[in-house]
């Protein structure tokens, strides 16, 4: 019990579950960080002043407040729902999907400790995700950790054909190496440019897989739905997936499941950052 003024607020043993259930059923539903905050309210016999719920949270359960923050709880429509996201599926507000932070906190605990292991043992993982609005999260976080990554349309045989693939980044290191020291040859100007547009179209899909030394130890995709080729190649290779979905995805193609909301740069930012941070500290 904590109390403020002539105020308290109980939190029993399963607190994270009463205080999300709280959240959903208040009433006002905005985003996260629009809160507006009334009177206190009695729900369920307990009575709960609002302005002590933020600074409980960060006492008690810090990232589930985190992720709660930046609408990681935001799936999609339930009319979009996929039948195995349906376990870890909270609720519903206006027929949208709320995902169970707590379970969501317990999965990203797991990939991390996998991502930990796997740095701490040499080996890769490929970072991958094509969406226009979130590609450069996914960029920038593989290139902070020296990571390989594919930010654009996955390339058919990146994994089951990576000895071709490979040779593709050797020319595009070997034309590029020579563009910046001046010394590619070509007798006319429409020759330069058809190879600073071959370098360009290289650069675009090949450049993230240079320093990919071979098969890596798991995948990571955002929206494994979007990434359907890049998830079902792994799979053929023996090679774990880790995937941020959402509710709109089928669950079980990704070994390593992290729901939440895979469409909102917010969201999609705090699990890269997540993801890293484990991988930095391995």
């Amino acid at each position: 019990m904590i109390i403020s003024g002539n105020h308290a607020i109980f939190f029993p043993s399963h607190s994270v579950r009463m205080i999300m259930e709280w959240l959903i059923n208040s009433i006002i539903w905005l985003a996260p960080e629009s809160f507006l905050w009334a009177s206190p309210m009695e729900t369920r016999g307990f009575i709960i002043n609002p302005p002590l719920v933020h600074s409980c949270l960060s006492l008690t359960m810090s990232r589930i407040q985190d992720m709660f923050e930046v609408g990681a709880h935001y799936g999609y429509s339930r009319t979009r729902r996929h039948p195995t996201t349906k376990q870890f599926i909270f609720g519903s507000k206006n027929r949208t999907d709320i995902i169970d932070l707590e379970k969501t906190d317990a999965q990203l605990t797991r990939v991390q400790e996998l991502l930990s292991s796997i740095v701490a043992s040499g080996r890769q993982v490929i970072f991958v995700g094509s969406k226009p609005e979130l590609r450069d999260l996914v960029k920038t976080t593989a290139e902070s950790l020296g990571m390989p990554y594919v930010d654009e349309r996955w390339i058919g045989g990146t994994l089951t054909n990576w000895k071709q693939i490979k040779s593709r980044v050797v020319m595009l290191e070997d034309l590029g190496g020579k563009s910046e020291e001046g010394t590619l040859m070509y007798k006319t100007k429409k020759e330069k440019l058809l190879l600073e547009r071959k370098i360009e179209k290289l650069e675009r899909r090949f450049g993230g897989l240079s320093n990919l030394k071979g098969i890596p130890a798991a995948v990571i995709v955002v929206d494994a739905r979007e990434e359907i080729n890049a998830v079902t190649e792994a799979h053929m290779m023996g090679i774990p997936v880790i995937g941020l979905v959402n509710t709109d995805n089928d669950v079980s193609l990704v070994d390593f499941p992290v729901v939440a909301n895979d469409n909102s740069r917010k969201s999609v930012d705090f699990f890269m950052k997540q993801f890293a941070e484990s991988m930095k500290t391995a």
